[in-house]
């Protein structure tokens, strides 16, 4: 894997032009100490943006909830191995994931039916995806403008939706631009790589990332911590598990079921696979979690 050497300044970054190389450090300047990172007995309302800070709230679903959650998950979720980071023009690592929501946008595709065809093929229900697609029955939050729901030819998940309504109510915001919704699977040797959860550009300032970790039972001593790593990291010449990683942390957190992270997903972050080793008794340990996120927030405006 490559490492960094150490130096003042992160490398310029393709599309951040000289013009504003220095305001876009300075926005991240906040991520050159330890990360402040935040237990909340309970949800509370965001007060300002971008979030430089790091919420973690644990049995954040009721038991009766949560039980119910886990056998929608484990009944509808297909697991495959589409869970990917793309860094310095190759694939850095590839494990178990499925996407449940998806921008056109991020594709990098206009929003017309080509796009759709990209997502949903060209079987029969192509034309009743493409005739759902934004309408206005489905479109009863702005957020889900120009989402697609992945493998569902039109119709959207309504546990998800639920779900994110639910994020939207306990922290008081609303996303503008959504980005993604899916989820996470990692077991032993499959380790997670340096990545950002957006793009590295102005409208990352106001990103909220939510991880929830689904998973019913683990260990304390299985590994799988979410480690984060300062503004160093976002030098995308930096790939893989870089040898040198210790240096540049700032913050890590366990995995711990019905845990939700509350984060600004332009921190560089990785989270390895499961130290763990086989057992007839627990099986594989997996690493299960929920990744929900998107660009220009608004906070609501207290009554």
């Amino acid at each position: 894997m490559k490492t960094k050497k150490q130096s003042n300044k992160p490398k310029r970054l393709s599309g951040i032009g000289h013009h504003n190389y220095d305001e876009y450090l300075d926005n991240y300047a906040w991520l050159d100490k330890p990360l402040n990172i935040e237990y909340l007995n309970k949800p509370k309302p965001i007060k300002s943006l971008p979030f430089q800070q790091v919420w973690v709230i644990d049995n954040y679903l009721s038991p009766a909830i949560w039980s119910s959650w886990r056998e929608w998950r484990d009944a509808s979720t297909k697991w495959g191995r589409q869970n990917k980071v793309f860094r310095n023009d190759e694939y850095q690592h590839i494990y178990w994931g499925e996407a449940a929501y998806i921008n056109v946008g991020e594709s990098g595709r206009n929003h017309d039916g080509n796009a759709l065809k990209d997502n949903y093929g060209n079987g029969k229900m192509v034309s009743y995806a493409l005739y759902n697609y934004n309408n206005p029955r489905f479109l009863t939050s702005f957020w889900k403008k120009n989402v697609l729901a992945r493998g569902h030819e039109g119709y959207r998940h309504s546990h998800i939706d639920w779900f994110i309504h639910k994020l939207r109510q306990d922290f008081r915001f609303n996303w503008e631009y959504f980005q993604y919704c899916g989820f996470n699977g990692q077991t032993i040797g499959q380790d997670g790589t340096v990545h950002e959860d957006t793009h590295l550009n102005d409208s990352a300032l106001t990103n909220l990332s939510f991880l929830y970790y689904d998973q019913e039972y683990w260990e304390d001593d299985w590994g799988g911590d979410l480690i984060f790593y300062n503004r160093e990291y976002h030098d995308h010449t930096v790939t893989g598990i870089p040898e040198d990683e210790d240096q540049y942390e700032i913050g890590r957190l366990q995995y711990k079921p019905n845990r939700l992270v509350v984060m600004n997903g332009a921190i560089t972050h990785r989270h390895p696979a499961p130290s763990a080793e086989y057992t007839k008794e627990n099986g594989f340990p997996f690493r299960t979690s929920m990744v929900v996120r998107g660009d220009r927030c608004s906070l609501w405006k207290e009554q």
